[in-house]
């Protein structure tokens, strides 16, 4: 069973009404992923459930990204994706440096 644990953050890339998405490395096989980290309210079950089945009912597609896993834990919701290269970032669109990150507490915050 994979664990929000189970990735260490490495910076933020982007974050919105949603949720904020890590760029995370994962410690056993220290692939790089996109960690999207929703808070769990009662007004965001069905669109961050709805989000998942819709990155599950694209698996295959190859210009849509693969969901490589999903879980939750006590405060959020996490989707586990590919994290494609950014190419070209002329406003800067939230990446922050990964020293930042020492400070969240379990790793990601919300």
């Amino acid at each position: 069973m994979v664990r929000p644990e189970d990735f260490r953050p490495i910076r933020l890339i982007s974050e919105g009404v949603s949720g904020k998405v890590y760029m995370v490395e994962d410690n056993v096989t220290k692939k790089t992923f996109a960690l999207k980290v929703v808070r769990k309210r009662s007004d965001n079950l069905l669109q961050t459930v709805s989000e998942k089945d819709a990155l599950c009912s694209v698996a295959g597609i190859p210009w849509f990204l693969s969901l490589d896993a999903s879980m939750h834990d006590d405060t959020n919701f996490y989707l586990l994706t590919v994290c494609l290269p950014l190419i070209h970032d002329p406003f800067n669109s939230g990446l922050t440096d990964p020293r930042s990150l020492d400070s969240i507490s379990n790793g990601f915050a919300e």
